[in-house]
């Protein structure tokens, strides 16, 4: 499967790429790690990891 395109951090809005390191909260909200001080983390990893346990990260998903 095809990992989506053009996800941004919520906090800083730059691009994630598949071996940043990354959160996800909650409410299933990205941000790199060393953006991220929100409480209530569901997840760590990089992103490629984490939209492999997260499978509407791909974009076969949506067409």
């Amino acid at each position: 499967m095809k990992l989506t395109l053009q996800i941004l951090c919520n906090k800083c809005k730059t691009t994630i790429k598949e071996d940043d390191l990354v959160t996800i909260d909650i409410i299933n909200t990205l941000c790199h790690q060393f953006c991220d001080d929100t409480p209530g983390i569901k997840d760590r990893g990089t992103y490629k990891e984490i939209a492999g346990k997260y499978p509407y990260f791909y974009t076969e998903m949506y067409h």
